[in-house]
């Protein structure tokens, strides 16, 4: 349950990036070591490997700030996108429910 909640959350964020693509976007109102060195036999092992992980993941900013920068830049991109996909996405849903015609192509009395 969790891995499927964990996907449709990952091709949701992809889809609502990949949306500004497909429709014209509207104006709107608001603006590591290496793992053969490491012994993971047990669970407690695996456990403090996991740690020693994410202790190195949190000190990369201190070593390499340049790659946090373009990792935030990046970041930023991917949410701005997500979020013109996702006020896009409203209004589509917004007029199917109010009845409007979705494009050029369909009669208004249809």
């Amino acid at each position: 349950m969790i891995r499927f909640a964990f996907k449709m959350t990952v091709w949701g964020f992809l889809g609502l990036m990949a949306l500004p693509s497909f429709f014209p976007a509207e104006p709107a109102a608001e603006p590591v070591a290496q793992l053969s060195d490491i012994d993971v036999d047990t669970p407690i092992h695996a456990a403090r490997f996991a740690g020693a992980v994410a202790e190195d993941v949190g000190s990369v900013c201190t070593r390499q700030p340049a790659l946090c920068e373009s990792g935030r830049a990046l970041a930023d991109a991917a949410l701005a996108r997500a979020h013109q996909g996702l006020v896009i996405a409203t209004g589509l849903i917004e007029r199917a429910q109010s009845g409007e015609a979705d494009g050029p192509g369909r009669d208004a009395g249809a």
